[in-house]
């Protein structure tokens, strides 16, 4: 089933920007991965095309998309694999807050 277009912004590392990335390889959807380079990054953020000067961002048939998480939230309930049940989804939840509770100390180090 055609899903539409899809690209997808990051930075040439799997950060914040590896689940979304994994959900779509493994949807077989084609995208285009566009790697942003932290020289071009302070341009692309002052252009205002990132909601909240952050990345990632994804284009979705011309629909801007940025917050990592609300990011791999839609492309899961896009591609149905967000969970089935409440409890399902609750668990989709918890690994996503997780994920999140263990990249923060890195961020500094790593930005």
């Amino acid at each position: 089933m055609d899903k539409g277009t899809f690209e997808f912004h990051y930075f040439d590392s799997n950060f914040r920007g590896g689940i979304a990335r994994a959900i779509l390889s493994s949807a077989k959807q084609p995208f285009e991965n566009k790697v942003v380079e932290f020289g071009k990054w302070p341009e692309m953020k002052q252009s205002g095309i990132c909601e909240y000067g952050q990345l990632p961002l994804l284009i979705h048939d011309g629909k801007y998309f940025c917050q990592s998480q609300a990011i791999v939230g839609y492309l899961a309930r896009l591609f149905d694999i967000y969970g089935k049940t409440l409890d399902e989804q609750y668990v989709c939840d918890n690994l996503l807050c997780s994920n999140e509770d263990l990249l923060a100390p890195y961020h500094d180090v790593i930005f």
